[in-house]
C-alpha cells in the first residue's frame, strides 16, 4: 500500500508523465480491490513508468479481470510464489513478536510483505543486522528478510 500512495504523491507533484499518472491512478484505483477480494492469488503490484507490474499466482479470472479494470494501462502479469493470503500469516506472526524482539534489543519499524510475492520484509533497528536476520530466519524462515531503516544522511544541526 506505501507503493500505492507513493505514486499518488508522486503524480500530484507532477513527477510523472501523463501515462505515468495514469498508470498511478490505476494503481491506487485497483491495489485496494486486488488486496480485498484477491488475496488468495494476488501478491502485490509495482509502477514501472507508464505500466503496471502484477504479481500473483497464476489465475486466468484474476488477469481478466485486471485488464478489465486497467483500461488502456499496460499490464504485465508476473508469477509469484505466494500470495498475499499465504504471507500474511507471517507477517502476523512478526507483528504478534514484537516484544519478543524488542527484549533482543531488535525494535521492528514495520512488517509488509514484499511486492513480488517472495517473503516478508522486516525493518527493525538493531545493532548487529547479520545476527537478527540469523534469529528471524531460525524463528520464521528464508522467506522473511531483515534490513535497517533507511537513513537520509542528513545530519541534524
Amino acid at each position: 500500500m506505501a507503493i500505492i500512495a507513493l505514486l499518488a504523491i508522486t503524480a500530484l507533484l507532477g513527477g510523472c508523465a501523463t501515462g505515468d499518472a495514469e498508470a498511478g491512478e490505476v494503481a491506487n484505483r485497483i491495489g485496494p480491490r486486488l488486496n480485498a477480494f484477491w488475496g488468495y492469488a494476488f501478491a502485490g503490484l509495482e509502477q514501472d513508468g507508464d505500466r503496471l507490474i502484477i504479481y500473483r499466482k497464476p489465475n486466468t479470472d484474476l488477469d481478466t479481470t485486471v485488464r478489465k479494470w486497467a483500461g488502456d494501462v499496460e499490464v504485465d502479469f508476473r508469477d509469484a510464489p505466494w500470495s498475499l493470503d499465504d504471507l500474511r500469516p507471517l507477517v502476523d506472526r512478526v507483528h504478534a513478536d514484537r516484544q519478543h524482539w524488542a527484549e533482543q534489543e531488535i525494535q521492528i519499524r514495520y512488517v509488509t510483505t514484499r511486492p513480488d510475492g517472495t517473503g516478508v520484509n522486516v525493518v527493525a533497528q538493531t545493532n548487529d543486522l547479520d545476527a537478527a536476520q540469523t534469529a528471524f530466519t531460525l524463528t520464521y524462515d528464508t522467506r522473511v528478510t531483515v534490513a535497517l531503516p533507511a537513513t537520509t544522511g542528513i545530519v541534524p544541526a
